[in-house]
């Protein structure tokens, strides 16, 4: 997801509404209690900031000259910025999975609370294979 300095992207409000939409979702007296208790105000919060933030980016795009305009969206249409960018993206997030099982495992071994580590650890794994089918259906495009 590549940061934008034109108006924003569908990615951009979607991420806010997901944020929110897990954050009620979790408010429900059914979720465990331990989930219930600090995990909807950090999603709640976090997709308010996002939501804001969006807003604040499209009401200053919208105010901007009309050439200026022009200019920042030919910026994000650039090829060569989005190349660096999808190759430093792909970069760091092997390095943020390689780190995120390490300190699971880490988390796991030393706070005897493998009920919720397994459940980070699949999570994780899905992570990894939901990116690489997405990698495959890219590659299969272009």
């Amino acid at each position: 997801m590549k940061p934008t300095r034109g108006k924003p992207k569908k990615w951009q409000w979607a991420t806010a509404a997901g944020f929110l939409l897990v954050g009620l979702l979790l408010l429900p007296p059914f979720v465990p209690a331990f989930l219930r208790e600090k995990l909807p105000h950090i999603f709640l919060s976090v997709g308010l900031i996002l939501l804001l933030a969006t807003i604040f980016q499209n009401v200053y795009y919208k105010n901007l000259p009309i050439d200026e305009q022009k200019e920042r969206d030919r910026e994000d249409r650039d090829e060569r910025a989005a190349m660096v960018h999808m190759r430093s993206a792909s970069i760091l997030m092997d390095v943020e999975t390689g780190l995120m099982v390490v300190l699971l495992i880490v988390y796991g071994v030393y706070w005897d609370n493998w009920e919720i580590c397994s459940l980070l650890l699949w999570i994780n794994f899905f992570r990894i294979f939901a990116i690489e089918f997405i990698r495959w259906l890219v590659n299969r495009k272009y």
